[in-house]
Parts: C-alpha cells; structure tokens; sequence
C-alpha cells in the first residue's frame, strides 16, 4: 500500500467481504479486523480478498481474545 487510497481500497474490499477492519496502517504495513461470525466463520480468506484488490499478503495472523 502507498497512500491512503490503498488503504480504502483494502478497507472496503475487507468490509465487504463481512469483516470488521480495526486498523488499515501503510506506514507498518498492517491490517488489523475481525470477523462478526458467530461459531464457525463462512467470511472468505482474507488473503484472497486483500490479493483480489491488487496487494501482496506476506503472512496472516491469529490474534486470540
């Protein structure tokens, strides 16, 4: 990501998808969301879904509540 279009573009992409996106940060290269699932998750790979607008994923992360 390289400005601030980027970041709306992974944002509403991640949004439409079903998940709740907390932090978009281009200067750490980061997106911080959530997904509103109740149980097991149907939200497609976020990934996939970062990948579909045009951006490299170098690597997902689990973060427990």
């Amino acid at each position: 990501m390289h400005c601030s279009v980027c970041e709306t573009r992974v944002k509403k992409a991640l949004s439409e998808a079903g998940y709740t996106v907390l932090k978009v940060s281009r200067d750490e290269e980061v997106v911080v969301f959530e997904c509103g699932c109740e149980g097991t998750c149907s939200c497609p790979d976020p990934a996939d879904v970062i990948e579909g607008v045009g951006y490299a994923v170098a690597g997902v992360g689990v973060v427990g509540r």
